[in-house]
């Protein structure tokens, strides 16, 4: 886990990587990536926290940073780590390297005193005219390299003269020596190793210092040699403060208005936007080819030019060219002129027609008078299925051995229109019949409840008491108190009437036994034979017509499909005779397939027959079980769809035979 004062220190790297990704700086994606690292979360997680911002160059990004992260905790662990001392163990850091003592304690701040004055100068060169000279900046570098060596040349010794109090042993000679030269101890060897290690690191510090001032040093003389002015001073390290006027707004130093860039928030869209707006200025870009110095043809002096526009030359068309297109549209003219005499021939004629119904159910049959080669009975006793074999001179075991002694008896089989078992045929009585039928049962059932009063086995009954017969059932008893018994048979009456209610709830039957007596009632038993009836609609393009061909089957559970083809909407159903015969009256009676519209009155009669629309039965009959499994509408655009639609339940042939009625039509309606 990265420190707070590391993670500012990493801010800059993944802003400068994320800005690389999208194209522009992103708060919002270092913020979220800085708090994953914060938080020690791993790859996985921090992928999918940053997957909505980076999409898929989230999982690169990922890796990248936390390699970065690594070589920082690297870092730390090689110059800050745990450091064994002749008092004990403990912590150091770069500071403790440079050892900020009593002695030079007041060397860097003089250093850093000099740098605000040099930045403050800076800062104020433009209002006070000038801002020093190429000499003065120099000096000034050179004063600081100098105290930044005195400072490493103090903190050396006192390094040496630490390590050598240490051992008590005479002073080391050269700086770098190796600990394995030394007749030393364990621990000791370990002390003496690891203040070598700081010096030397010591002395890398100090020359990569001096190589960075002396770079910017160059760079400065030369912006000035370019120029011909003072070097520019350093850009300041903090922020520019905010300046207020009296009317609130934003002033320079020098007191003009300035006018702030706002940021505007960046939606996820724009993002994307931009992205493949990049990837395209990318991806149209062609690579330029690179020279390099080593080639042997490469000359520095040379430059290479970019993409121009490529002068238009000349084309020229090779002779004879446009003859030949306009030989070949000739022919082609000629020929379909030829093709549009050969149809209206064969139009009249009858041989177009013959053509189509050909080619709508391809195949050969046989004829009568054409003789097989070899007769099916007699192909399974000849050895070679031919009847050569039979005027050869083989054995006759050889020859007959297909024949044997034993009788083949058939297995018999149902007719598949008749049930397995016989219907029962119920006997119908007339209406005095069933009356008399209907006394002797009730006769028999109050004689067997007598029976059972008599032998005590059942309670008398209460007599049967109403409002009209209370005088005569109960007589003196209604005399002397007639309210009394007038509730009294009021509530006799409420009894039987609950009872009489609870004996019809009792027989009532529950909602799925009701649902279930409703669909036997539609449904048919299909088990001797499925009945099949195909319409051919003309025109089914009505969304009214076609909800009642769809409804119609559903609710008398139909199976089959509608084909819906121009021409040829073909209606397939299976199910009982009853659902059929009832569907067939609603396609053929039901529905208006021709409504009146008062907008035909003009048309002439040709046109209204053209328009004409009607529905047709192609076919009817039995199958021995279901082809469709369920009721479906399917568009077909061309004619092999619709075939090969039907093809895939076996009944393909509806399908041909409707077209070649279709096409029969046709031929009668143009002669």
């Amino acid at each position: 886990m990265l420190t707070k004062k590391e993670l500012e220190e990493l801010r800059p790297w993944v802003n400068n990587q994320v800005a690389a990704l999208l194209g522009f700086p992103e708060s919002a994606v270092v913020n979220t990536a800085l708090d994953c690292i914060g938080k020690s979360l791993n790859r996985q997680a921090t992928t999918e926290h940053l997957f909505s911002f980076l999409e898929s160059a989230a999982p690169s990004f990922v890796e990248s940073l936390y390699k970065k992260v690594l070589e920082i905790k690297s870092a730390k662990l090689a110059s800050g780590g745990s450091s064994l001392s002749g008092l004990g163990h403990k912590k150091r850091n770069i500071e403790d390297v440079f050892g900020e003592g009593a002695d030079d304690a007041n060397s860097e701040p003089e250093v850093k005193k000099s740098k605000r004055a040099t930045r403050f100068e800076a800062e104020n060169g433009g209002a006070d005219g000038g801002g020093g000279n190429e000499d003065t900046s120099n000096g000034n570098m050179q004063s600081q390299i100098e105290a930044m060596l005195a400072t490493t040349r103090k903190q050396i010794e006192e390094r040496r003269k630490q390590t050598q109090a240490l051992l008590q042993t005479p002073p080391i000679a050269p700086i770098m020596a190796t600990p394995s030269l030394l007749p030393l101890p364990a621990h000791q060897q370990v002390a003496v190793s690891e203040a070598i290690d700081k010096a030397r690191k010591a002395a890398e510090l100090k020359a990569r210092i001096q190589a960075q001032l002396q770079s910017r040093l160059s760079t400065m003389s030369n912006l000035t040699g370019s120029l011909g002015t003072a070097a520019q001073p350093l850009p300041p390290a903090k922020p520019t403060p905010l300046i207020l006027d009296a009317e609130g707004r934003t002033v320079d130093s020098s007191g003009r208005a300035i006018q702030l860039s706002m940021r505007q928030p960046t939606l996820k869209a724009n993002i994307r936007a931009q992205q493949r707006q990049s990837f395209k200025q990318i991806t149209s870009e062609k690579p330029k080819e690179e020279q390099t110095a080593q080639s042997v043809y490469f000359d520095p002096r040379v430059t290479s030019l970019g993409n121009q526009r490529s002068k238009k030359a000349f084309t020229f068309n090779e002779p004879g060219k446009y003859v030949r297109l306009g030989q070949t549209l000739r022919a082609k003219a000629q020929l379909e002129k030829l093709q549009d005499e050969i149809m209206s021939a064969a139009r009249k004629t009858g041989i177009s027609s013959a053509t189509k119904l050909a080619l709508i159910a391809p195949g050969m049959e046989l004829r009568e008078d054409d003789i097989p080669p070899v007769e099916w009975w007699d192909a399974d006793i000849l050895p070679n299925r031919s009847y050569t074999d039979f005027d050869r001179q083989v054995d006759v075991k050889l020859k007959y051995k297909s024949i044997t002694a034993l009788v083949e008896h058939p297995i018999s089989f149902l007719p598949p229109g008749e049930p397995r078992v016989a219907p029962f045929m119920p006997v119908i009585l007339t209406k005095q019949e069933r009356k008399k039928l209907r006394k002797q049962r009730r006769r028999e059932v109050e004689k067997e409840k007598q029976e059972k009063i008599r032998f005590g086995l059942i309670d008398k009954p209460e007599p049967k008491v109403r409002i009209s017969n209370l005088m005569r059932v109960l007589g003196t008893e209604a005399i002397q108190d007639p309210t009394k018994v007038e509730a009294h048979v009021r509530a006799q009456m409420a009894e039987r009437q609950r009872k009489h209610e609870e004996a019809n709830a009792a027989r009532k039957l529950t909602p799925a036994e009701s649902r279930a007596k409703k669909l036997k009632k539609v449904k048919e038993d299909v088990s001797c034979g499925v009945h099949v009836t195909v319409y051919r609609v003309r025109d089914l393009s009505n969304p009214k017509t076609k909800f009642k061909v769809d409804m119609n089957a559903q609710q008398y559970h139909l199976t089959g499909c509608v084909l819906l083809y121009k021409d040829v909407n073909l209606v397939i159903l299976e199910g009982g005779p009853k659902a059929l015969r009832k569907f067939k009256r609603l396609m053929l009676n039901r529905i208006k397939w021709n409504p009146d519209n008062k907008k035909e009155d003009s048309d002439s009669e040709t046109e209204r027959q053209k328009k004409r629309n009607c529905c047709d039965v192609v076919w009817e009959g039995m199958n021995q079980t279901r082809c469709f499994y369920d009721w479906k509408m399917k568009h077909c655009p061309t004619e092999s769809l619709a075939r090969e639609h039907l093809k895939k339940f076996g009944v393909e042939h509806y399908w041909d035979l409707a077209l070649s009625k279709v096409i029969v039509e046709q031929e009668g309606e143009e002669d």
